[in-house]
């Protein structure tokens, strides 16, 4: 089955948002305010958003735009502004998100964004094209501090290391990780 949809999912007054393109996943949670559901109706409820739709949707979600959405069946109505779109909602089975990301973490690495993502960009100009393959290394330092290293080998433009430090604070270890630096890049972008 095509997953490659937005799974919006709502629990109690939290509205859970993932999304996979079937390589990469991503996950946003949001209390909202509902109205009060009748106590038979308090489970998770859920609906599968196709791509097309949902990108259409975003382009009129500007700041402070409101959204109203209606369910009923298979299909979607939903309202932001003068907008109102029906959408035919995926009929998919999305993959079991809340057991794909991890609930504890080993380590935990903090990198100044702009400082990562120019990182990034240096070694997307130089990782092999079709791969985007970039090792990175984590690596913690004295009080906190600590520093984040990459390469990047292309067998036709040679090799990047590249390295930062300034801003970076790891709690302990080190860690050596080979990463998709596009789909880093496309995480940090938005």
């Amino acid at each position: 089955a095509n997953i490659c949809c937005i799974h919006i999912e709502r629990e109690g007054a939290t509205v859970h948002v993932a999304t996979t393109d079937g390589h990469r996943m991503m996950h946003a949670a949001m209390p909202l305010a509902f109205p009060e559901l009748p106590a038979d109706a308090r489970e998770v409820q859920s609906l599968n958003l196709p791509k097309r739709p949902a990108t259409v949707l975003a382009s009129y979600l500007t700041d402070g735009a409101d959204c109203e959405v209606r369910v009923s069946g298979k299909s979607a109505v939903f309202t932001v502004g003068q907008l109102r779109a029906v959408v035919k909602l995926a009929d998919v089975v999305f993959p079991p998100w809340r057991t794909i990301f991890p609930v504890e973490h080993k380590h935990t690495c903090r990198i100044p964004r702009r400082d990562l993502q120019a990182m990034i960009d240096r070694a997307l100009a130089m990782a092999e094209s079709t791969s985007h393959m970039a090792k990175f290394t984590f690596t913690a330092g004295a009080a906190g501090s600590g520093e984040v290293s990459l390469t990047a080998d292309n067998p036709d433009m040679g090799v990047l290391h590249d390295a930062l430090d300034k801003g970076v604070i790891m709690d302990t270890g080190a860690v050596v990780s080979s990463m998709n630096a596009a789909y880093i890049h496309d995480a940090i972008t938005h």
